[in-house]
């Protein structure tokens, strides 16, 4: 029964990735079909982490008051309606009405779930659940790649709601199975006596402030590649809106390979030791996005989606041991909510550079997020090793 729950919970995480990257890939037709500046893609991506950041926060609560499942199928149902609201939308305006439950549903989800596996699974399936994220960030640009072809951007937002409606009903009709797996959960939770922490006391930690930092960093790396990606494609190596759609694909295919590695790799290596090799990766990516050839741009996105993949499941399946089990539900919704604020701010700066000046300029811009990440990151270590036991929560 914990296999089968574990089965359910990873296609809850394909629904989750779906919409993620369905709007970057679009948005060069969207553009195009509502005659709207670069920049006016901001409004899209700020609502929706905007939104994500506010449920993310409040993720622990509603888990503690209303369950798991009951947040997780909510969620996914709402969001599903969200993505029906794109396709039949004939303005921007109307979009950003329907990304508000979009991303209060993808909020909700990621803190519920990522608590979940960072207390009761290990390490290897920490990555494979975001491996599976990876699995629906990869399918929803390829569809809609495939949309753009032969149809319109908004035939690929039906389909992509066709799939995330079958994984909501999925999700209802899982209720028995969390219902018999209910009682081995109550038993740990019960040992590690959860505590809920409001934002001024985890900000008072440095730890946790850095903590945040490096998910704002890794995040925003992911968050600038998905939403602009394929455009810096389009309007810096020339390629069609089609095919750079297909393109980004090799981004979120880096993504969630380098989750699914970072799973069979976690019983050999430590997750400290899989974020630094993620790293190096990244600036490799980042190095290769520089050279002016279509192909090794492309390349590069793959590399950095490759690096970028482990990062964000180790950061947090490490929370419980940096922190304390009976704190994690905090930590890591406050977790989410600094990715979330990363995929929220950085793409939007990126879209004003790239109207005034160039979207050529995304390979410095994502030089700017990996030195934040790895001075955080360097700050951290040195003080988790000095102070191992540095908050008093």
């Amino acid at each position: 029964m914990v296999t089968a729950l574990l089965l359910i919970i990873y296609i809850a995480f394909i629904g989750l990735g779906l919409p993620h990257s369905l709007f970057g890939a679009a948005w060069p037709a969207i553009q195009a079909d509502f005659a709207l500046p670069l920049s006016a893609a901001n409004y899209i991506t700020v609502l929706v982490s905007g939104c994500t950041v506010l449920s993310s926060m409040f993720g622990a609560r509603l888990v503690n008051r209303a369950g798991t499942w009951a947040v997780v199928a909510a969620s996914t149902a709402m969001a599903a309606a969200a993505l029906l609201g794109f396709s039949l939308s004939g303005s921007l305006w109307v979009m950003c009405l329907f990304a508000i439950p979009l991303g209060l549903g993808a909020g909700a989800i990621d803190a519920a779930l990522n608590n979940y596996i960072a207390l009761y699974y290990s390490a290897m399936h920490m990555n494979f659940l975001h491996c599976f994220y990876g699995v629906g960030v990869v399918v929803s640009p390829y569809i809609m790649s495939v949309m753009l072809e032969n149809a319109s951007w908004r035939a690929g937002y039906r389909t992509i709601f066709l799939l995330q409606a079958a994984i909501a009903v999925v999700m209802v009709l899982s209720l028995p199975l969390w219902k018999r797996v209910k009682h081995k959960a109550v038993q740990e939770e019960e040992a590690a006596a959860p505590r809920t922490l409001s934002y001024i006391e985890m900000a008072k930690s440095k730890l946790i402030r850095l903590d945040w930092l490096m998910c704002i960093a890794a995040n925003a790396i992911e968050g600038v590649c998905g939403a602009w990606g394929a455009t810096y494609l389009v309007y810096a190596h020339g390629l069609g809106e089609g095919a750079a759609a297909k393109m980004i694909t090799l981004f979120y295919i880096g993504m969630a390979l380098g989750r699914f590695l970072s799973g069979l790799l976690s019983a050999k290596l430590s997750s400290w030791r899989l974020i630094h090799i993620g790293t190096a990766c990244m600036v490799l990516g980042i190095v290769l996005m520089f050279l002016p050839v279509p192909t090794v741009a492309a390349a590069g996105l793959f590399l950095v989606g490759l690096g970028n993949g482990p990062i964000h499941p180790n950061i947090m399946h490490l929370t419980p041991r940096n922190f304390g089990e009976d704190v994690s539900g905090s930590v890591i919704g406050s977790q989410m909510a600094a990715a979330y604020f990363g995929i929220m701010a950085a793409p939007p700066v990126f879209g004003f550079l790239a109207e005034k000046i160039s979207a050529a300029l995304l390979p410095l811009y994502l030089v700017i997020w990996i030195l934040i990440f790895v001075v955080a990151m360097m700050f951290f270590l040195r003080l988790k090793n000095h102070k191992t036991n540095e908050i008093q929560l």
